[in-house]
């Protein structure tokens, strides 16, 4: 499964307007966190720029996005745990290995990045 990511620029400069369309590659239950992305640009004419990959760090556990698995993004699961999609605790960014449900293998995938920190 690929997640796709959709995300507004702002620029300054020649394009006034610009757009992040991508594909992120399935997390991992690794700490190492690289991720290649692939992305193209559009201007507010609606002009596309062709894809080109992008490496990036993403810390697969680190549910609240600080750069850091730690006991924050652990109660986070543990508060989304049992949830899908339309449950009221639901949190995507819990789900981490993307399956649409938040469970066991998730908080597998937590622990085993317990104390990993972005570089």
């Amino acid at each position: 499964m690929r997640n796709k990511v959709i995300v507004g620029l702002a620029t300054v400069g020649v394009l006034a307007a610009v757009y992040f369309v991508g594909q992120i590659e399935p997390p991992a239950d690794t700490s190492d966190g690289l991720r290649t992305v692939w992305v193209q640009f559009m201007d507010e004419a609606g002009n596309v720029s062709p894809s080109f990959p992008v490496s990036i760090y993403l810390l697969t556990g680190d549910v609240n996005a600080d750069g850091k698995v730690n006991a924050q993004d652990l109660l986070l699961l543990r508060k989304a745990m049992g949830s899908v999609p339309g449950s009221p605790n639901w949190n995507p960014s819990a789900d981490l290995n993307g399956d649409g449900k938040v469970n066991a293998a998730d908080l597998l995938i937590l622990r085993g990045n317990y104390g990993a920190v972005a570089r």
